[in-house]
């Protein structure tokens, strides 16, 4: 069963707070990386345009970004209600409706709108609570003659987001918008019914829920008319209130000019632009329009392109589009509007919340929609546009094209049109077709009977067409509007019938089967191989348009693939390689005509992959004429009669050991040479020279670079490269970099020295307070790609006890065991299996290779290179394998006695193993009640890992995004609790299956936090502190149960904080800083240590630095903590401080290397390790590692990601965080290592004969137990474990021991 995510959307005062004080010290610090809810939207909306005063508008007050208005934290959603600047002093004495105003004779004219909508309900959600409403309503319809909608006479509802009565608390600024649609809605079809749907808030949160509300209460149309200017990083959360097929969901599409507005960017809602509806006499309409200037358009920045929108050129490529069709918005055309909340009566109010509410009226004029449609299609069926007017005039930007102006068709600020009566707003009477898809008997083993998965399609004499899909059964239904239809099925390997021409009548029932007939196939096959000169077998993959299922993969030995394929019809296939980079995606196109008589019953084609122009393919190097380097090992200099100079003096030249650790950014790899202004200060004005070059022969010479040279918009900066002829005489420039990225591979040619000696190339930088100028790769004169006589050497890695596939396998080759290549899975391949590896070999002779994997013993065998081919070697590695056969032991003891019971221990494996027993107390129970003592056993088996801890790996990613969560392990199962997901505080907590490679959900939390402290003591999770939904560092803390998948409450914490450092030392839980309340501009320096036995939390010695964001682990019997963030002194810390317990107090120790905050942290084998953060300002991949005996920090192997705010575990598990300033990932990667994560606690009652003990392969020990009662004690039963630390790469599961007194 699907179990519902529970979430909150957090107040994000912290955040924004924390951001706010921090702005200022960006050029101190670097950027700080902020929260999805924190990030700017793409384009930057203001609280309303620069120039409102220049266009005399006023936005009502609920048209704001301000915090003051929205809530701290945003981006919340806006109101687009717009009024004129000259009628804000009237709003508050008219008697009545503005006599320029519009009302509902003026929009019925002007639109051409039937009589009618008995029986159709429009639903508006709005925000906040308006209990004046009904009142107000009233009378604006009795002024304008329109009949009565009432509670009384069930025209009118209201209700909150849940659909009951706990109305939100009031808000006169969002009642204007809530008056404004209301009486939009009665103008545009005065017959509705109507539905006031309240929101908690203007989140979009809980206006989505409102959207939900409404459709779930039966609402024919839903008018929205608010959203989030410049569309948000965290829509996708809720995207799926605005997805109602047969709902009409109008949204407005904004007012600030050409910027694109969510939800209007939604794929599945109405779009509603905006117009200048103006009285003209001159035209038979009798009105004309032309686009407001202020009304929303553009292109979504992650929305894709919606089908409907594909025969037009809406210059957004795979983008959507907004508007679709659009209304009367311009304040100089608004509508008259009566409310008592936010202003004293009558005035006029625009704005495409005016048009949005309107086109919902008049969607519900033309009746209801058809059930499992979206009715955004139907004004771009071919034919509607007689039921529009086109609008060709006006602008609402500059962008130049139609995305800002009016013109014939569609156009981004009017969309394609406005209505001119309803037939574009409705398919009509519709009837439905419906029938079987079947097929019969066959002699090419395809299915025969009711086929699923068909797809159906039915086309009107227009052109228009309806999609259905065939169910299990083979049936299909299919809504369309009454009129002529060609319907045919389409299906991958089967001919369908000619198209049968239908006419369905109105409310009518058709019924069409379709026949379909299989169709002969043919094996397409062939192989893949290097077309650059090896020859050798290309494991790729194989891409065929129009195949229904996955591609296809060759055979990595021999390159052959093979796919069967209906005849007659020619197939385009794309050929990429899978794990063997710089090859070149080949194209082709192959014909399966049906097998002539006495030919071979296979097509055959084969394929010819040629090497990338960046010569990076197994087997191929650049082979230089001239000079040339790729700047390997120059940490210490330049070499090989390289060159720098300091001609400015500063102090600063280039260098190669990275400056600003930014890591290759040229496109290259390995060694290169920088300058930095980011990290190099003064005015610098430096060269790199190449020694003398002779180029007599050469003819065609040219200057070659990697290079990474960012645009600069500030600061100063400017890169020249020079030529001499004279050996450094003189020097001519002879390129100049432009002003914009210069990133990757350039060539200059220097034809002028062709044939000449005693040649050098400078590279000069000349700069301040810039960015930087990296090169690789450099060379002068010519280069070639070129064969390197070899062989390709792969095969598969398993486990000889299981057969299983080992992944992260090192295999390494020659005298000196260099590794080459590591065991993969192979996941999008079905046909090979996990473990498989492949590297290149030089020669021709048998070169030795070592397969190793940790906690394997290593194997090693000689292989012949055979050129230009691929050698199969497969491998398997042994190791020991512990089997304990008992499951549980239970133990029957009078007090004062003892008992003891046998323990078989077995080692299957076929090496030798050493295993030490660890005691684990779990505590006493003084009741008859028996805890069955295999509760905790868990079904948790870690896969096939054979990874030596030198490089990290990816895991699964989690069910969701997460940053900021609690992560922990429990003896090495890694649990995830809580944290915050696209701004909303979570509940979920997770547990990794490694075997199953997949995320397994656990109890929720009680309550969802964010930035809350936590971790494992005597197999439970403590998780205390955080931030609540309302943004309020919470007291609570919870103990999680992995026995009975149960939360508990405990003791709260002191005083309530959030983002503090926290853990485990001793079976005590220690918390440390943090943020004491929600904006955190001083953290506090507070700690505390909580003991689960006692349920107490105690007050321990302030930290010496108010900080939050920090990293804690621990430091023999005390803790050890580091790095951090200090809001209001705009500072990251770099200082180090340990913990003492038996003085309490703390002693600084050794500093980071650079200061750091919102680093993972864990404590694995008693060092502290931190994973990424922002080190020096910048998002980092860095590890570095802590030994409280030595003060020592020490660096590990780099991430894979660079991730900040995210959580880790001991196994070097780092899970979740941030990506970059604002995308929350759910990605989880893990470096592998020796080290043991089973913590033990002394159990006074147990005890074995042996603790350690050697295992031969093949061979059992007896261990004898013995549990022994203290003298005094009541009836009741201790509970404990023996669990297994072993040198094998298995995980034994614990057993469970229980002493009963009886």
């Amino acid at each position: 069963m699907s179990v519902p995510l529970q979430r909150r959307r957090l107040h994000r005062g912290l955040l924004s707070g924390l951001t706010a004080v921090l702005t200022l010290s960006l050029l101190a610090v670097g950027a700080l990386p902020g929260t999805p809810a924190q990030a700017a939207p793409k384009a930057e909306p203001s609280a309303a345009p620069a120039d409102w005063e220049a266009t005399r508008y006023q936005p009502a007050g609920c048209n704001t970004t301000s915090d003051e208005k929205i809530g701290e934290g945003g981006p919340w959603a806006r109101c687009f209600a717009v009024g004129l600047a000259e009628d804000t002093q009237r709003r508050t004495k008219l008697a009545g409706p503005p006599a320029d105003a519009l009302g509902p004779a003026d929009i019925k004219s002007a639109y051409r709108l039937p009589d009618g909508g008995e029986g159709q309900t429009v639903a508006i959600v709005g925000a906040f609570g308006y209990a004046a409403a009904e009142a107000d309503l009233a009378v604006f319809r009795a002024h304008y003659g329109l009949p009565p909608c009432t509670t009384a006479n069930g025209c009118f509802r209201k209700v909150d987001q849940r659909g009951g009565t706990d109305y939100p608390v009031e808000s006169p600024d969002w009642s204007i918008e809530a008056a404004l649609d209301l009486d939009a809605v009665s103008s545009a079809c005065p017959k509705c019914d109507i539905l006031l749907v309240q929101g908690d808030n203007n989140s979009l949160n809980s206006l989505g829920h409102a959207v939900d509300t409404a459709a779930r209460l039966g609402a024919d149309a839903i008018s929205n008319s608010y959203g989030v200017a410049g569309e948000s990083d965290t829509q996708f959360a809720t995207h799926a209130h605005y997805d109602h097929p047969g709902v009409v969901i109008t949204v407005s599409s904004g007012d600030i000019g050409n910027v694109q507005s969510y939800p209007a960017t939604h794929p599945d809602v109405v779009s509603v632009g905006g117009t200048l509806l103006t009285k003209d006499a001159s035209n038979a309409r009798g009105w004309s329009e032309t686009a407001w200037e202020a009304a929303g358009s553009g292109c979504s920045y992650v929305e894709p392109r919606p089908s409907y929108q594909d025969d037009i050129d809406t210059h957004c490529g795979d983008k959507r589009a907004n508007a679709d069709i659009s209304a009367t918005a311009a304040p100089e055309s608004g509508l008259a509007v009566y409310n008592t909340s936010g202003q004293d009566g009558w005035a006029r109010w625009g704005g495409t919340s005016l048009s949005a509410p309107l086109v919902a009226g008049m969607y519900a004029l033309a009746g209801d929609a058809v059930p499992g449609t979206y009715p955004v299609t139907y004004p771009y069926r071919k034919g509607a546009d007689a039921g529009l007017f086109d609008v060709t005039e006006g602008s609402n930007g500059w962008c130049g094209d139609l995305l800002c102006t009016a013109g014939p068709g569609w156009d981004g600020p009017t969309g394609l049109g406005t209505p001119n009566g309803v037939s574009a707003l409705t398919l009509g009477r519709t009837g439905q077709v419906s029938g079987t898809v079947t097929s019969g008997k066959n002699p090419h083993g395809k299915k025969q009977g009711a086929l699923d998965g068909v797809t159906v399609t039915a086309t009107d004499t227009a052109g228009n067409t309806y999609h259905a899909v065939t169910d299990a059964k083979g049936a299909y239904q299919l809504a369309v509007p009454a009129g002529t239809y060609d319907v045919v099925a389409a299906e991958f390997g089967y001919q369908a019938p000619a198209p049968v021409r239908v006419v369905v009548a109105a409310d009518a029932k058709l019924t069409q089967d379709i026949r379909m007939t299989a169709i002969a196939t043919r094996t397409l096959t062939g192989t893949v191989t290097d077309g650059s000169g090896h020859g050798w077998p290309v494991y790729a993959k194989v891409a065929i348009d129009g195949y229904p299922t996955d591609a296809v993969y060759t055979d990595p030995y021999t390159g052959r693939y093979q796919v069967e394929l209906p005849v007659g019809a020619d197939y385009t296939l794309h050929v990429s390689p899978v794990d063997m980079p710089g090859y070149a995606t080949g194209t082709a196109t192959v014909s399966v005509d049906p097998q002539p008589k006495g030919r071979p019953s296979d097509v055959r084609h084969d394929v010819r992959l040629a090497v990338e122009a960046s010569c990076a393919a197994p087997g191929y190097t650049w082979r230089y004429q001239g000079l040339g380097t790729d700047f390997s090992g120059w940490t210490d200099g330049p070499r090989d009669g390289w060159k720098v100079t300091d001609e400015s003096g500063a102090g600063q030249t280039w260098r190669f050991d990275d400056p600003g650790a930014r890591g290759n950014l040229t496109g290259g790899d390995g060694g290169f040479a920088a300058v930095n202004t980011w990290v190099q200060a003064g005015d610098i004005d430096t060269t790199l020279v190449t020694p003398s070059v002779d180029l007599t022969a050469i003819t065609q010479p040219v200057i070659g670079f990697d290079s990474d040279f960012p645009a600069s918009n500030f600061g100063v900066q400017q890169g020249v490269i020079d030529l001499s002829v004279d050996n450094g005489a003189t020097w001519n420039e002879v390129y100049r970099l432009p002003n914009v990225d210069v990133r990757g591979h350039l060539e200059i040619p220097i034809p002028q020295v062709a044939g000449k000696s005693g040649i050098q190339v400078r590279f000069r930088y000349q700069g301040n307070l810039s960015y930087w100028w990296q090169l690789d790769n450099v060379f002068v004169g010519r280069r070639t790609c070129d064969l390197v006589p070899g062989g390709i050497i792969a095969g598969q890695v398993r486990d000889d006890n299981t057969g299983g596939a080992l992944l992260g396998a090192t295999v390494s080759t020659g005298t000196d065991r260099s590794a080459v290549a590591t065991s993969r899975a192979t996941d999008d391949d079905p046909a090979l299996d996990d473990g498989y590896y492949w590297f290149f070999a030089e020669g021709d002779a048998s070169t030795p290779v070592t397969v190793s994997g940790l906690r394997y013993a290593d194997t090693t065998a000689k292989v012949r290179v055979e050129r230009d081919r691929v050698v199969r070697r497969d491998w398997k590695l042994e190791s020991g394998r512990l089997t304990v056969r008992q499951s549980d032991l239970s133990l029957d003891v009078r007090p004062g006695h003892a008992a003891t019971e046998q323990v078989r221990l077995t080692n299957d494996g076929d090496q030798p193993l050493r295993v030490k027993l660890v005691e684990q107390d779990r505590g006493y129970t003084a009741d008859q009640v028996r805890v069955a003592a295999d509760a905790a056993r868990s079904s948790q088996t870690p896969a096939q890992q054979a990874a030596d801890g030198s490089a990290w790996i990816n895991l699964p990613d989690l069910p969701l995004p997460l940053v900021d969560n609690v992560v922990a392990d429990n003896d090495g199962t890694v649990y995830s609790v809580g944290g915050d997901s696209y701004g909303y505080v979570m509940h979920e907590g997770y547990v990794l299956d490694p075997q199953a490679r997949a995320w397994k959900r656990i109890a929720d939390l009680p309550e969802g936090r964010a930035g809350a402290a936590g971790g494992f003591i005597d197999g439970k999770l403590y998780v205390t502190g955080g931030l609540t939904g309302s943004g309020i560092p919470a007291t609570q803390t919870w103990a999680y149960d992995p026995m009975t998948d149960k939360w508990s409450p405990r003791a709260d914490l002191p005083a309530g904080v959030a983002n503090a450092a926290a853990t485990t030392v001793d079976g005590r839980l220690y918390v440390v800083g943090g943020c004491p309340d929600g904006a955190c501009p001083d953290p506090t320096a507070r700690a505390y240590r909580y003991d689960p036995a006692a349920d107490r939390w105690t007050r321990l010695a302030d930290y010496p630095r108010t900080v939050a964001y920090h990293a804690c682990g621990a430091a023999g019997d005390g803790v050890v903590c580091t790095g951090g963030y200090i809001p209001r002194q705009y500072d990251a810390v770099l200082e180090s401080y340990r913990y003492f317990p038996e003085s309490d107090t703390w002693v600084q120790t050794t500093s980071l290397p650079v200061s750091g905050y919102g680093m993972a942290y864990a404590t694995v084998n008693g060092k502290l390790r931190i994973i990424g953060g922002a080190i020096g300002g910048d998002l980092s991949r860095q590890v570095l590692e802590f030994d409280p005996a030595t003060a020592v920090w020490s660096k590990l192997p780099d991430a894979l990601n660079a991730r900040q705010r995210g959580g880790a575990a001991c196994g070097t598990y780092q899970i979740g965080g941030l990506a970059d300033s604002s995308t929350e990932t759910g990605s989880a990667q893990q470096l592998p290592g020796p080290e043991s994560c089973i913590r033990g606690s002394d159990v006074s009652w147990l005890s074995a004969n042996h603790t350690e003990l050697t295992i031969p392969a093949g061979k059992s020990v007896t261990v004898t137990v013995t549990a022994a009662a203290p003298v005094h004690s009541g009836h009741g039963q201790y509970q404990a474990r023996l669990a297994f630390e072993t040198d094998t790469p298995y995980r034994t599961e614990p057993l469970a021991v229980v002493m009963k007194l009886r």
